[in-house]
């Protein structure tokens, strides 16, 4: 049980970084 929640939340994060970077480059091209 406790590996998939481990692999739950490692889900989780991965989409919260990939969600992070996506407004960064968002951010970036309005800049430019």
């Amino acid at each position: 049980m406790t590996l998939v929640l481990t692999f739950i939340s490692y889900l989780a994060f991965l989409s919260l970084l990939s969600v992070k970077s996506g407004e960064i480059n968002k951010n970036n091209l309005q800049k430019s």
